[in-house]
């Protein structure tokens, strides 16, 4: 049997060893002071080879100081590197500053970083399949935008988006409340579902001359705009797009539209004309017993009770059915465009108007007499 050398007050590295301790299966052990005050228990055989030459915190500080990695400029996620952070808490790890996409600035430990654990400040959760799908995007140039990307932003002031985006995600500018201005690129062919709902303040908006679809509620609430220049490009505008743009006293709905949905210009109550393509939901459309389709009061929006601003329109007589709609009591001119046939009750009971242009495009027409006797004077094909 090898007879057991005493290390007691032996030197490996910053390691003393102190004392013998209890044995390891059978490895013998001892328990040393490190220079830099703590206490560890080493192995015999790995003092002695010098694996062991400090308490760990020598591994510590050369990862630290001698081996770290400068990351400064790179994009984890939504987050930009900006330097070095200070610690957080009592780890030992270096962690690092980084500014979010969404202003906000945060320190992050970098093995979060370099994992994916952490890619936003806190204003976006991102599921590890979001970020393996948003990864796939950039590496084949593809370009994007998040739903609610910048929602309730509410110290944006002016927007103008970059060129390859081809859509705006649903919410993704909801609720920034101080935003005047807006460009779009024409790369946009796509506006999401209340992608500026509540965005009280803009006054302008440049649309793209690429774009299709508007969404729903897409700018409901955006009652300072006065003036809507919609491209010839467009075909169709979602449910209540434009409700409660209430300053906007003109507006030309471009041949290109092959589609409106139900109340898209609902509380436009400062209109005073209007151009249309159709009347109602599309080209052609016909009203039966459960909608309104094609009457001149379905793009305003609809109700079952008698409120005040509202027009009565009996769009079926058969089955003795009939909304209130809530047309703008301000309007006095409407202009068709390629409309095909005006439906049964198509103008019925809007008396307020006082011009209204059919194109030569209407081949059928329902109870021609009625819309002649709506208004003061109505120009028929």
């Amino acid at each position: 049997m090898a007879k057991l050398i005493n290390m007691t007050g032996q030197r490996f590295g910053s390691l003393v060893v102190i004392e013998r301790d209890e044995n390891k299966g059978k490895s013998v052990m001892w328990k040393c002071q490190c220079d830099c005050g703590k206490q560890t228990v080493v192995e015999s055989r790995r003092l002695r080879s010098g694996n062991t030459r400090s308490c760990g915190c020598l591994i510590k500080e050369s990862n630290s100081k001698n081996y770290t990695i400068d990351i400064t400029g790179q994009k984890f996620g939504l987050l930009t590197v900006i330097g070095k952070g200070a610690r957080l808490g009592s780890t030992e790890e270096v962690c690092w500053d980084c500014i979010c996409e969404c202003g906000q600035k945060t320190t992050v430990r970098g093995s979060e970083l370099r994992k994916g654990i952490i890619q936003t400040c806190g204003c976006k959760r991102m599921s590890h399949g979001e970020i393996k799908i948003r990864q796939l995007l950039e590496s084949n140039q593809i370009p994007y935008e998040y739903e609610k990307a910048f929602d309730s932003c509410d110290s944006l002031v002016e927007l103008i988006l970059p060129a390859k985006l081809s859509s705006i995600g649903d919410e993704a500018f909801k609720g920034a409340i101080k935003m005047s201005s807006i460009t779009i690129s024409e790369s946009v062919k796509t506006i999401g579902s209340n992608a500026f709902e509540d965005c009280s303040n803009i006054e302008t908006v440049t649309f793209s001359n690429s774009l299709e679809t508007i969404g729903d509620y897409a700018f409901s609430g955006c009652s300072k705009i006065k003036e809507l220049k919609l491209p010839s490009s467009l075909k169709t505008i979602g449910n209540y797009a434009f409700q409660n743009c209430s300053s906007i006293t003109e507006l030309v709905i471009p041949d290109s539209v092959t589609s409106i949905s139900m109340g898209a210009f609902k509380g436009m109550n400062s209109l005073v004309e209007i151009t249309i393509p159709f009347v109602g939901k599309s080209i052609g459309s016909t009203s039966d017993s459960s909608n309104g389709y094609g009457v001149f009061g379905y793009i305003f929006g609809e109700t079952n009770a008698n409120v005040e601003g509202t027009t009565y329109q009996d769009f079926n007589r058969l089955y003795a059915s009939y909304e209130y709609f809530y047309i703008p009591k301000t309007l006095r001119t409407v202009t068709i465009t390629q409309e095909s046939k005006l439906d049964v009750a198509a103008f019925y009971n809007c008396s307020f108007l006082t011009e209204i242009n059919i194109p030569e495009t209407v081949t059928s027409m329902s109870w021609p007499e009625k819309i002649a006797a709506t208004t003061s004077s109505t120009v028929l094909p």
